[in-house]
């Protein structure tokens, strides 16, 4: 198995670049144009309950949010889009979890997790893991689970509780 320095090193000589690109991603900040693109290929081009607004995105992002199966494909195709955009001149890329806790996108970052690797991306799951030692088992135990542990090459930690409790 290759270790995640090594891996990093190795992709920062072939590309000359230290750059990690932050998948924190967002509904409400992705274009409004790219929401309706989605909402008009989720739906088979039916009309659709909800008004656009023409000072906001938040009857379209709601409408998204509501719809599990829209919410992932929107997430994951966005975040796609960018792994193709940056995978030859990013060193790595670092998913930030709380952005899918709180969307409730768990599977779409799996499947986008997925994707970088198949892209021979690194991955970072910035989880800011770290506590006191029952609840940063836990912790490690979803990140390193075998539904989502094989598509992380690493994570952060949060060092504060210390090394044996937070860390170890």
């Amino acid at each position: 198995m290759i270790e995640f320095n090594d891996m990093l090193e190795s992709r920062s000589r072939q590309l000359e670049t230290l750059l990690c690109v932050g998948l924190d991603t967002k509904v409400s900040k992705m274009p409004r144009s790219f929401k309706e693109q989605m909402i008009e290929c989720y739906t088979h081009g039916r009309s659709v309950d909800y008004e656009l607004s023409p000072k906001g995105d938040t009857e379209i992002d709601s409408y998204i949010l509501s719809i599990p199966d829209l919410l992932q494909m929107t997430v994951f195709i966005f975040n796609k889009y960018i792994l193709r955009a940056v995978k030859d001149v990013a060193l790595c890329v670092k998913a930030n979890l709380g952005f899918y806790l709180n969307a409730r996108a768990l599977p779409a970052l799996d499947s986008t997790l997925r994707y970088a690797k198949g892209l021979g991306i690194p991955v970072i799951l910035d989880g800011k893991f770290g506590d006191v030692a029952g609840s940063s088992d836990e912790y490690a135990g979803f990140a390193f689970n075998e539904k989502y542990g094989n598509n992380f090459d690493a994570v952060t930690l949060n060092p504060y509780p210390g090394y044996e409790d937070g860390l170890d």
